[in-house]
């Protein structure tokens, strides 16, 4: 059983590894609060077969999907003030919130905010602009599932850390 409280996604990103994403999706739709895709494209072909869950891209999104992004309510994973401001630029066009999640890079090494203290005060930037909602926070747990959990073990320290400092400076994502 999952303890009350705990929210799973369901990540049918890459045609849910190739099982397709819409069947899976709707498959596991009463066991999870939201979906996890790779990319827009892949939010989008949910939205466009109902899937009404909120969705988050794990992967970095182009400027140009912005607007599909605002559009379809999907959740873009960013960590700079650069994606945050076009993001917040085209919800202001569309006079609606887009709903952010903050990548937060404790070691992979492949997209994310280092969990520092320079971060966490581009959070509370992020934070600040208007038709952002900062929803959620991140970090990508790369060596979780080898029989040594000590990487694992300092991620997890790491992404602590940060969300303290993120909650220092009044952040403090849904």
């Amino acid at each position: 059983n999952i303890p009350a409280g705990i929210k799973m996604a369901g990540v049918v990103k890459t045609d849910g590894y190739g099982h397709g994403a819409v069947p899976i999706a709707k498959a596991i739709d009463s066991f999870v609060s939201f979906f996890c895709v790779a990319s827009a494209e892949e939010g989008v072909n949910l939205r466009m077969h109902h899937i009404t869950k909120p969705i988050l891209i794990l992967g970095p999104v182009p400027g140009d999907d912005y607007g599909d992004v605002v559009s379809f309510d999907l959740r873009p994973s960013i960590f700079t003030l650069e994606q945050a401001q076009a993001l917040s630029d085209t919800a202001a066009v569309q006079r609606k919130n887009a709903y952010v999640h903050l990548a937060v890079d404790t070691g992979m090494s492949r997209i994310g905010m280092k969990p520092d203290e320079e971060s966490a005060e581009l959070a509370l930037k992020i934070a600040h602009l208007p038709f952002l909602e900062m929803e959620g926070v991140f970090t990508h747990m790369y060596r979780a599932d080898e029989k040594d959990l000590t990487c694992a073990r300092e991620q997890v320290a790491l992404f602590k850390k940060f969300l303290g400092m993120l909650k220092g400076k009044g952040v403090e994502p849904k």
